[in-house]
């Protein structure tokens, strides 16, 4: 998977966390979550500006749950996604509105807020944003969905995920996004041939592109999640940055040799969604330790091999 990913799930940190660019009286403090088809159902007025009850573990036999760890379609057109659980100034609207069939992956909730049941959801292949907030207007891959109406009306449900095979090659990782390595292969072992390169050391690692991604970079917690100066790529042949460079994310509770073998084949087993991950934090300008979904989506390396 990409680098690119970071700046998509960080962004949803600084969203979530204050209140810019919304008033009560703009078009994102409107109280309807759900697609403009359904805008004539209005949110219970005893629950409007309450705070969101505690996450409860979904029941399987309650109608609209959905279990976590588990990918979801949305079967409604123009699903609204927020910041936030909840219709009040305390969330964001995010755009694009998500039209029906999209996919969408699990990572907390229920929570009820507004008259609705609210889940956190990863998007598979939307970039969503909220125009002229945040740094940067960052786009994000996470927020709220409601996931039904007031009167139980479906928007969301759970759904099949149609995965790709085993990856088993550099490539083939980097051509994930992280949702589906989630939804597909997380917590579990992948094994693959590749070389360990680095920027102080390979002297094929001479373009900028390469070497000089730490620059205005989040800091995670645990640190073996920041980015990374050492990529895995092809065991042989040529490689690039777009679609055969893999950044190098090692447990330190792993087994590889010390020092790394650098430029030599070496076989790599490593997992999406690693135990450490759940309590990764992030520093990003003026958020701190802000816990955050984004490590969970990265390849960590928990052995090396050298052939």
């Amino acid at each position: 998977m990409r680098r690119l990913l970071l700046l998509g799930l960080l962004g949803s940190i600084v969203l979530g966390c204050g209140t810019a660019g919304v008033s009560p009286g703009s078009s994102a403090a409107v109280t309807d979550p759900a697609p403009s088809a359904a805008a004539t159902v209005a949110p219970s007025p005893s629950t409007i500006g309450q705070s969101p009850s505690p996450s409860v573990g979904p029941s399987p036999a309650t109608a609209g749950e959905l279990a976590l760890e588990s990918v979801a379609e949305v079967v409604t057109d123009d699903l609204r996604v927020r910041t936030e659980p909840g219709t009040d100034d305390e969330t964001t609207l995010l755009e694009p509105v998500l039209p029906r069939g999209t996919k969408l992956y699990v990572i907390d909730g229920p929570v009820g807020a507004s008259g609705y049941r609210w889940y956190q959801v990863l998007t598979f292949d939307v970039d969503l944003s909220a125009p002229g907030d945040g740094v940067d207007e960052p786009t994000v891959e996470e927020g709220w969905v409601a996931v039904a109406d007031t009167t139980g009306e479906p928007w969301v449900q759970a759904a099949a995920m149609d995965c790709p095979g085993t990856p088993s090659t550099v490539q083939e990782l980097v051509a994930l996004d992280g949702v589906t390595a989630l939804a597909c292969f997380g917590g579990t072992p992948l094994t693959l041939d590749a070389r360990i390169l680095d920027c102080q050391t390979s002297p094929e690692l001479t373009n900028e592109d390469y070497c000089g991604l730490a620059t205005g970079s989040a800091a995670f917690q645990p640190g073996w999640f920041d980015v990374s100066l050492a990529f895995l790529v092809p065991p042989d042949g040529a490689f690039n940055h777009d679609d055969s460079m893999l950044e190098l994310h090692l447990d330190p509770l792993g087994t590889a040799p010390d020092p790394l073998p650098i430029g030599v084949p070496v076989r790599v087993t490593g997992q999406y969604n690693h135990p450490a991950a759940s309590a990764c934090t992030m520093d990003w300008y003026f958020v701190h330790d802000a816990p955050t979904v984004y490590c969970r989506t990265v390849f960590a390396v928990t052995s090396v091999v050298a052939d």
